[in-house]
């Protein structure tokens, strides 16, 4: 029988021993084993860049799909900022605000406190009142701790309003009047 040499490491094939043929070569096992999965390997490594590349093209069309939708959307934010506004400045001047006031003026009248951390307020005011412009007085009372420790019930009148201010030309609360009794 005519002896075989691997064509890869050039070791001689015994005649017991398996003959591969690997791309039109002839291999022995120990060849064919490392050259099959170095080609799976080779295989695996294309396919993976293909993806790679399948991958980076679809996310740039994501990217730049949503690039123009951006700057269609920036191109209109600034037309629906400005209606939003106007309509804030309607709505700022007509509605009922007395909520946001009241809230206002607890955080306002609990600053003035002592002891801010032990401030009860009732659940609402005694007397609030809206008047022109966006304009509400508040009567009521808080009980905290003075400077001992002992609880005390002071009563409040506080004048505040919703206004634009003319540095920021934001809407914010400003008080005008502040007195315990």
């Amino acid at each position: 029988m005519k002896t075989e040499v691997c064509q890869n490491c050039s070791r001689i094939i015994g005649n017991l021993e398996t003959r591969f043929l690997f791309n039109k070569q002839i291999v022995c096992n120990k060849c064919d084993e490392v050259l099959r999965n170095l080609d799976k390997i080779h295989k695996d490594k294309e396919r993976t860049i293909r993806w790679n590349r399948v991958g980076i093209a679809v996310t740039g069309t994501i990217v730049l799909a949503s690039s123009f939708i951006l700057i269609g959307a920036v191109g209109n934010c600034n037309r629906t900022l400005t209606r939003d506004l106007a309509r804030i400045d309607d709505d700022a001047r007509d509605a009922d605000l007395s909520i946001q006031a009241y809230r206002v003026a607890k955080e306002y009248v609990t600053e003035q406190l002592k002891c801010p951390a032990t401030a009860k307020f009732p659940w609402f005011a005694d007397d609030l009142s809206q008047f022109k412009n966006q304009i509400y007085v508040m009567r009521s009372y808080v009980d905290s701790e003075n400077s001992f420790g002992a609880m005390i019930r002071t009563h409040f009148v506080i004048k505040i309003q919703f206004m634009r201010n003319h540095n920021t030309s934001q809407w914010d609360w400003t008080v005008l009047l502040f007195e315990t009794t």
